[in-house]
């Protein structure tokens, strides 16, 4: 996983961020604050997550993951061109396809859940993007919780 809290001078060649566009993904997070800045490359491996993210016939495409991809000079082509599926694309050392690889984004969300009830079946969960969504509903339902246990208020 990708952490980045402040990009300065040279620090698009260590993430391969666009150092023209403050978001390189389009997901409407600037980069620096953004905790992975390439939606769609999220180890940095130079490999894309999954090539079905930029295949128009595949229920998991996604359009702006598309065009910011295929115009990313840093990630990695075969001969012909095409991009190149990553083998672990969380970064987690746990390749895809291992049985015991649960949840491929890493977001706490399981990947079966998220192929079952996600954007291939009319969801919002993506099976090969981190859902910040989902981590900012279980951090809300986490302070609402807390918030009931006691009389403390959190900002």
């Amino acid at each position: 996983m990708i952490w980045v809290f402040c990009v300065e001078g040279n620090e698009h060649r260590r993430f391969g961020t666009d150092p023209l566009s403050p978001d390189t993904d389009f997901d409407g997070q600037i980069d620096s604050m953004d905790l992975i800045p390439k939606d769609y490359d999220m180890n940095g491996d130079g490999r894309i997550n999954n090539v079905s993210l930029v295949d128009p016939d595949s229920d998991f495409y996604v359009e702006r993951i598309a065009w910011a991809a295929n115009h990313d000079p840093w990630l990695d082509r075969d001969a012909n061109g095409n991009l190149i599926g990553s083998y672990d694309m969380s970064g987690d050392g746990v390749l895809n396809d291992d049985p015991d690889n649960k949840d491929l984004s890493r977001d706490g969300m399981p990947t079966s859940y998220e192929m079952e009830y996600g954007v291939a079946n009319g969801g919002w969960q993506h099976p090969y993007l981190y859902n910040a969504r989902y981590a900012v509903l279980l951090v809300s339902e986490m302070r609402k919780n807390l918030n009931n246990q006691s009389n403390s208020v959190w900002l």
